[in-house]
């Protein structure tokens, strides 16, 4: 009989752990708003602008400091700290609404003065998109990314990448000193240079790259990313560059957050 209470015990224990590391999540709530305006409200084909947001943005957590500290640093990137106080239900609205606001407010004389010269004419689509994601939430580090895609004349768009990633014990924005080592920079720079290098030798690539601090971290290592232009010609679009664990592991910190990450990789 003591044997049957002990593992009934033991089930309990366990059922209670399972449901423990899952409430430590972060969960997160989707929430979209699209938005079209007409550039010559008078003939929609001459042109249209669209906004769109879509965000899948944490919502609850266990800890409301944690989440209030994840919530307002991805806001204040995101939007501008004006957003902050903002409720997100809310947010998507209120954020195409002022991107309108200021678009008129800017091109309504230049439009005006381009019509003198091109009558009827017509510019197609402008758009002015955002788009946010979580990649990495188990429980320990919650990671995010997000992308602006803005094209409002002239040769072409430009989409930006953007990525943060938080240790949910107690809502710190992870950056590169937190995971490597002291004076890590030539090191690090030399690994990401050889990993793009490998996987891109048909492009010229500046001599010294960086780290840039705009990664995400994930099961399997970390992802850098550079953005166009940042260090390749437009026609390259962004550079991603994937660095397994086992290629850190000279660099990385012993106390560092993700190190559970990097056992469980081996």
């Amino acid at each position: 009989m003591k044997n049957i209470y002990h593992v009934f015990f033991v089930v309990i224990i366990l059922i209670i752990s399972v449901f423990s590391c899952k409430e430590q999540v972060v969960k997160t709530k989707s929430q979209s708003f699209e938005q079209k305006i007409y550039l010559v409200p008078t003939d929609t084909a001459r042109g249209e602008l669209n906004v769109k947001v879509e965000l899948e943005f944490p919502a609850t957590y266990t800890s409301s400091a944690v989440l209030d500290s994840i919530h307002n640093t991805l806001v204040i990137n995101m939007f501008g700290k004006e957003y902050v106080n903002i409720p997100f239900d809310s947010i998507p609205q209120i954020y195409a609404a002022a991107v309108i606001a200021d678009y008129n407010k800017m091109s309504l004389s230049d439009l005006q003065e381009f019509e003198k010269k091109v009558p009827n004419f017509s510019l197609g689509t402008f758009y002015h998109y955002i788009e946010g994601f979580p990649l990495l939430n188990d429980g320990r580090i919650f990671s995010y990314g997000y992308t602006r895609d803005v094209y409002i004349g002239g040769a072409q768009g430009l989409k930006t990448y953007n990525y943060f990633n938080f240790d949910l014990k107690n809502g710190h924005l992870l950056d590169e000193n937190d995971i490597f080592i002291n004076n890590y920079q030539n090191a690090l720079a030399e690994i990401i240079k050889n990993t793009i290098l490998d996987h891109n030798a048909d492009v010229q690539y500046p001599d010294t790259i960086m780290p840039n601090g705009n990664f995400y971290i994930s099961d399997e290592g970390i992802t850098y990313l550079y953005n166009v232009y940042e260090i390749a010609p437009y026609y390259v679009t962004q550079t991603e560059v994937f660095l397994p664990y086992s290629q850190l592991k000279g660099i990385l910190r012993k106390d560092n957050p993700i190190n559970y990450l990097v056992m469980a990789a081996k």
